[in-house]
């Protein structure tokens, strides 16, 4: 029979703490999304050839920027990625009763 004493359940709820607090940290994205050119909107007509070259201009710049949004999110996935990783590690060490495990990986570090 295994008796639980809140000391020996602290490192469990420091632990839920702490992935609850990275899960949040990490829903609050560093990317920010391109706003959609509203030249393209429906009933849009370019009566005028400026004003296709401006709006040629404007879909060229989000598709830019939009490459730039989903390279952050891709880097932002990986990170989060290598934080679970971490704490999976030191988890099972401690588990294992190990005395040298990795230290606590950091919420938004960037890895």
């Amino acid at each position: 029979m295994v008796v639980h004493t809140v000391g020996n359940l602290m490192p469990f709820f420091m632990g839920l703490l702490f992935l609850l607090w990275t899960s949040s940290a990490l829903a609050q994205s560093l990317c920010t999304e391109p706003v959609t050119p509203t030249c393209i909107d429906i009933g849009t007509t370019y009566e005028a050839e400026e004003e296709l070259k401006r709006c040629r201009q404007d879909v060229t710049d989000y598709e830019d920027d939009m490459k730039a949004f989903e390279q952050c999110l891709a880097t932002e996935v990986q990170n989060a990625a290598k934080l679970r990783d971490q704490l999976l590690e030191r988890f099972r060490c401690k588990a294992r009763k190990g005395t040298n495990c990795p230290p606590p990986p950091e919420a938004g570090s960037s890895m």
